[in-house]
């Protein structure tokens, strides 16, 4: 529950600055109100213990054939630069070192890869076909809007602890240049308005209480991005449980996580 705070919060630097100031000011009242008393409204609704049997993510697939072998290894290359992006930044990254983790040589790394920025690059279009696919299938379910946005976070959270994870963090695109820039923010702001229309869904339906969806999806955005590498943080017995547990204090809020 800390560190997704703490992710949320942390996160904030990047959206507030885009707001007018005289709106930026009041955003503090909208946080406390989210964290001290959850989206849940009084009417109580439904929770689903074990997310994994609506099939949302789909199982790797065996290196079958040449194909899959190398986008197999393409992948490696991504998951492995996302972490080194995620940990040292861009400028602190280095595709030699990459390379050398993977115990490949320098040759076959630049076969796939030019320079870091192609890398970081690809990093965020590997990133975004992940979340894409979770959107897509969580949206075709049949359930309450309230489900769709808990189902959906919590496995973007088995994503960024699972071997097909982790994701790379959404500020690292300021590394790359403005026409890439805005192709990956306009896939993005798509993600984001699909979990947007989940909570105005579940608002219309009584679920939620009465928020500010563009600013639970930012305090959730950032909540994700701090995911990563969770069983560093504390022991991670079952990911079905620490994901509820992480986005408890979104749902239910300080005061009953609290009392719990």
């Amino acid at each position: 529950t800390i560190r997704a705070i703490l992710g949320a919060l942390d996160w904030s630097f990047y959206w507030l600055y885009e707001m007018p100031r005289e709106e930026a000011s009041s955003v503090s009242g909208v946080l406390r109100d989210i964290f001290s008393h959850g989206l849940l409204s009084k009417t109580g609704t439904p929770q689903i213990e074990d997310f994994s049997s609506l099939g949302v993510l789909a199982a790797e697939e065996d290196a079958f054939d040449r194909n899959t072998q190398n986008r197999l290894k393409q992948e490696a290359f991504l998951k492995a630069g996302t972490r080194c992006f995620n940990q040292k930044g861009f400028s602190g990254t280095s595709l030699d070192e990459i390379a050398e983790q993977l115990q490949v040589s320098k040759g076959a790394f630049y076969y796939h890869f030019t320079n870091k920025e192609a890398l970081l690059t690809q990093c965020f279009d590997y990133s975004l076909d992940q979340l894409e696919r979770v959107m897509a299938r969580v949206a075709s379910l049949d359930n309450s809007p309230f489900i769709k946005l808990e189902v959906a976070c919590r496995h973007i959270f088995s994503l960024q602890n699972s071997d097909q994870g982790p994701l790379v963090h959404f500020n690292a695109i300021t590394s790359l240049p403005p026409a890439v820039r805005q192709r990956l923010l306009e896939r993005v702001d798509a993600v984001h308005g699909t979990l947007e229309g989940f909570i105005e869904d579940a608002i219309q339906e009584n679920q939620f209480r009465p928020v500010r969806a563009d600013i639970v999806i930012q305090l959730l955005t950032g909540a994700l991005n701090a995911a990563m590498d969770l069983q560093e943080w504390q022991s991670i017995e079952s990911i079905e449980h620490s994901a509820s547990d992480y986005f408890s204090v979104f749902f239910h809020g300080l005061q009953l996580t609290h009392s719990l």
